[in-house]
């Protein structure tokens, strides 16, 4: 942020994320390469993630990891686009006051109702469940192009980050969202998050990659109903 009124207005804007609907799906080719987002030093954990944290304690019990990639090939790309467009698709957009009657609440949409970030939350699960590295999926939080706050899922690939949106079921770089980058989870350990010192008209170049990139190509997806997994 440039000045202390725009990060106050952005604070205001994480303390109550403002989601909006999903699109609809779209068949989409790889991109060729993103960038790596910029990162700085350690800052308050969002806390819909520590509340989430407190009601399911054994996910978010985790022992810090190595950074790993995942390997950008035709098999992650069909993986990354067929549990996005799913959960995308079979979960309705519904805000936290509507669905919970508070205005803040991360959890997984077992209900098949929720807001953005229970989106991720769900596509985190998802990934992981076949085979995805933690390290490589990361819960970050951005102000969108209205100046909402909004969570979406970095995909940290070898050639770049990726955006899991529910906004959209196009998988994008992301420097090409038009969002403010804010805050996001460590790949060591997604306990601890990280200030975002990258702007999105600056994207930096993905030069230096992390030292291992997990490959899919050998992975068997599982049943279709993503919600039935994540109970």
């Amino acid at each position: 942020m440039r000045n202390s009124s725009r990060w106050a207005g952005a604070m205001l804007a994480l303390a109550m994320l403002q989601c909006g609907s999903p699109a609809g799906a779209q068949e989409q080719g790889a991109p060729t390469t993103s960038s790596f987002l910029a990162v700085g030093a350690k800052t308050q954990p969002i806390n819909g993630w520590t509340v989430f944290c407190q009601r399911y304690f054994p996910e978010c019990e985790t022992k810090p990891l190595e950074p790993r990639t995942m390997t950008l090939d035709a098999d992650a790309w069909s993986l990354l686009q067929s549990v996005n467009a799913e959960i995308n698709d079979t979960v309705e957009s519904v805000t936290d006051a509507d669905h919970w009657g508070i205005a803040e609440q991360w959890d997984y949409p077992l209900d098949g109702r929720g807001d953005c970030e229970d989106y991720v939350l769900a596509k985190r699960k998802r990934l992981m469940e076949l085979g995805a590295p933690r390290q490589a999926l990361l819960i970050t939080v951005v102000l969108d192009t209205s100046g909402a706050g909004h969570a979406i899922l970095i995909v940290r690939m070898d050639r770049g980050d990726f955006v899991l949106d529910n906004l959209t079921s196009t998988i994008k770089p992301w420097s090409q969202t038009g969002y403010r980058y804010l805050k996001m989870q460590s790949q060591e350990d997604p306990n601890t998050w990280l200030g975002i010192t990258s702007d999105e008209t600056t994207p930096v170049a993905a030069s230096a990659r992390p030292p291992r990139a997990a490959s899919l190509a050998r992975l068997h997806p599982g049943p279709r109903n993503a919600m039935a997994k994540a109970r």
